[in-house]
């Protein structure tokens, strides 16, 4: 059993989650919370919270969320997928993160390799009519009219979080992006796009990054294995994840404009893609960051 396995074990963490605080705390919130939350809820409620928090019929959204939090939920994936969509409307677009499962070397296939981004997104990969983008790393899945635009350029960027990717591109859309059982103080992914925005632009974002592209083979939806090149981060990079859910609490509580709902136990975060990339990078560039590797010390910034 490796280090970090024990650790785990110590804290009450399962081995599938982060060992981080958001790991720790939603570990001990599902053990804790039906002690405490009994109130069942149904897929509706959920969309009447995210309909409070700015989410409108025509509306662009990208949702991450833990299926481990919907025990009082009285619904299926499914049925809240259909609930979501049938809310937004035919004009609107949802999407969600599906990062890949660990590969182990095989080639990432675009059309059926499953992803690690909870329950819910594995099944809204599954659902009919859904697209995703080409990234090894951190694909995403969508449906509706802006599906295209969002997705279509993703493998064709330099990392997986700039002007070609979703999560900026989504932020170009005024797109909201929810947490659904992450917590009150929720960033998500798009919080990246600071990293690839600002590099080779600051200093210590620059340094986040491997010096050489990597070459990421992929089956594409024509069942024909390509390739396409990204920078990544070193393995060895901002991992040190405890510290880095305090800054982000502190980011997300003072510089974020977030729409907070609760249902039961279910906690509702959103935030507006546009403002988390504007004031991410702006504040990036003062050396305000939720990283923590390398150290902001010794660099420069603007004051």
């Amino acid at each position: 059993m490796s280090i970090k396995s024990i650790i785990k074990a110590l804290l009450g963490i399962k081995q599938k989650e982060d060992l981080s605080m958001r790991g720790f705390l939603r570990c001990w919130h599902r053990r804790l919370g039906p002690y405490f939350y009994k109130k069942k809820y149904s897929p509706d409620d959920v969309v009447a919270a995210m309909q409070r928090a700015g989410m409108k019929r025509g509306s662009t959204i990208l949702i991450q969320s833990s299926w481990g939090e919907f025990y009082n939920c009285t619904g299926t994936p499914q049925q809240l997928i259909e609930a979501i969509l049938h809310a937004l409307g035919p004009e609107g677009t949802l999407c969600m993160a599906a990062m890949p499962v660990a590969l182990h070397g095989e080639p990432f296939d675009v059309a059926n390799t499953p992803t690690r981004a909870g329950w819910l997104a594995e099944c809204f990969r599954r659902y009919p009519g859904v697209k995703r983008s080409i990234n090894e790393r951190h694909s995403v899945c969508g449906i509706g009219p802006n599906t295209d635009y969002l997705l279509g350029e993703h493998h064709l960027g330099e990392t997986a979080w700039d002007e070609k990717s979703p999560y900026y591109k989504l932020s170009q859309a005024g797109a909201l992006c929810f947490g659904l059982g992450l917590g009150g103080y929720w960033i998500g992914t798009i919080g990246h796009c600071v990293d690839s925005l600002l590099r080779g632009k600051v200093q210590y974002f620059t340094d986040l990054w491997n010096a050489e592209p990597t070459r990421y083979d992929y089956i594409d939806y024509d069942g024909q294995q390509k390739h396409y090149y990204n920078y990544s981060m070193p393995e060895t990079g901002p991992k040190m994840r405890i510290p880095s859910y305090f800054k982000q609490r502190h980011i997300a509580n003072k510089y974020l404009h977030r729409h907070y709902e609760q249902v039961s136990n279910l906690q509702i975060c959103c935030v507006e893609a546009k403002e988390v990339v504007d004031a991410l990078t702006t504040l990036g560039r003062k050396g305000i960051t939720t990283n923590l590797l390398p150290l902001a010390w010794g660099y420069k910034f603007k004051k």
